[in-house]
Order: structure tokens, then sequence, then C-alpha cells
């Protein structure tokens, strides 16, 4: 008798810490996640704010942002990356940008077209590089990748080709 009563708080005693380890690991999972939504919401802020800045730069009507780096993986404090989804056509976006670039007092450097497209401009004091590309998460779609970064005096760029 006292044997089965040993076996039945050794067996109870077994449940409760493998409950409490299921508890534990639930939660570090739902920590894990809503730390990763904080990152993506600051990712978010960050993409607005580099938004703000950039008054010379056209971004096209009825977009949808998407993200393109987490902050840590930037490559420098005076770069801007943005990342937009528009149901516009590769060929419309590329006229678009080719004709608001120009008319905002950019010179167009280079233009690579084919499947996607790379546009070079660059301003008196910035290079912006813009590339479109059919979307791979929704069809009928192009996604924009804008890159812009600061001119060095005396720096050639690895934008110029």
């Amino acid at each position: 008798m006292y044997v089965m009563i040993t076996i039945r708080l050794f067996l109870i005693m077994i449940v409760f810490f493998l409950l409490s380890a299921c508890t534990k690991n639930k939660n570090a999972n739902q920590s894990s996640s809503v730390w990763h939504h904080k990152k993506i919401k600051k990712t978010i802020d960050v993409a607005y704010q580099q938004e703000a800045m950039l008054v010379d730069v056209p971004i096209p009507l009825y977009y949808e942002r998407i993200a393109v780096y987490s902050q840590e993986t930037l490559p420098e404090s005076n770069s801007i990356i943005l990342g937009y989804r528009s149901s516009l056509d590769l060929q419309n976006i590329v006229r678009f940008y080719t004709g608001q670039m120009d008319r905002l007092g950019w010179q167009q450097i280079k233009v690579f077209s084919g499947l996607e497209s790379l546009l070079q401009f660059e301003s008196p004091d910035r290079l912006c590089t813009v590339s479109i590309r059919p979307s791979a998460k929704k069809r009928g779609c192009s996604d924009i990748i804008i890159f812009i970064g600061v001119k060095e005096i005396g720096d050639l760029s690895p934008f110029l080709l």
C-alpha cells in the first residue's frame, strides 16, 4: 500500500512538472511573437519617417508598403531603403519614374530593362536606384524597391556603370 501511494505521488509530480514546463514554453512563444510584432512596427515606423523626408522622390498612387529590410541590416545611417507594391504594370511604373524623377530634378544615369527593371538617377548630392519587378507574392502587381544614398565627394559610386 505504501508503495502504491509513493508511485501515485511520483506520477502526480511528473505530470505537474510536465504541465508547468508546457506553460513556460507557451509564454516564451507568446513573448517571442510580441517581440516580432514590435520589431515589424518599428520597421514600418522608420519607413514612414524616411518617406516623409523624401519630398523629391515620387511614390505611385494606390500602393501597398512592403518591408524590405530590418533596422539592423540597414547598411548606413545616411541611406534609405523603401519598398512598395503597386497594381501598375512594369512599363507604366518605369514611365512614371522616368518622367517624375526628371521633373523633380533627378538626372537619369542608366536604365536596365527586362523581366525586371533597374533605374538609376543622381542629383547634385544623392544617388537613387529604383528596382521594379513582378511581385512574387501578389499576382498582377509589381514590387518597387527604392534605394537612396548620399553622394560622397570624390567617391566613384557603385551606382555609376
